[in-house]
């Protein structure tokens, strides 16, 4: 299959700092593959606190990725169809994303119309201790009329750090 061509990017950090957050773009082009965009992330971290990275190509997919303190990054993709047609989400994410969520959406997001062709997959419950539940984060990959810039901000916006993110789009 051949590989499409960026049209457009974002990949931006954003580390917890007690209340606060920080942000700063990253360069995924000078990096070579989740290590190094792991080591990127802990030279940002504050003591055990966690940093996120989003990264959303041509408004086709997402991924966020996770670590707090010395563990491994964690790693969901709102859709796993893309590591076969996308350069970074395949050199990223491919050895972390093995499988795609099978899980129920929740009361609160079930009347929504759906897209049933996102495979999101990976750590679904990667931000439920910031109160976005693995079926919430599912339903919205999910709903119909979203873009991953959307689904991102709601993400940034549960978080606290919306304006960080913001700034490098």
């Amino acid at each position: 299959m051949e590989r499409e061509t960026t049209v457009s990017q974002l990949a931006a950090l954003v580390a917890k700092d007690g209340h606060r957050w920080h942000g700063a773009e990253i360069d995924l082009g000078e990096l070579r593959d989740i290590d190094d965009l792991a080591d990127a992330m802990r030279l940002a971290a504050r003591g055990d606190e966690p940093v996120f990275v989003f990264v959303e190509e041509d408004d086709e997919w997402f991924a966020v990725v996770r670590i707090d303190g010395g563990e491994e990054p964690r790693v969901f993709v709102s859709d796993v169809r893309m590591l076969a047609v996308s350069d970074i989400a395949e050199r990223f994410f491919a050895d972390l994303v093995v499988d795609t969520a099978e899980t129920e959406t929740d009361d609160a997001v079930a009347g929504a119309r759906m897209r049933a062709d996102a495979q999101p997959g990976g750590d679904t419950g990667i931000l439920a201790d910031f109160g976005i539940s693995a079926k919430q984060l599912v339903a919205m990959c999910r709903r119909e009329g979203q873009v991953p810039a959307d689904v991102i901000t709601e993400i940034a916006d549960q978080l606290g750090c919306v304006d960080e993110i913001e700034v490098y789009r």
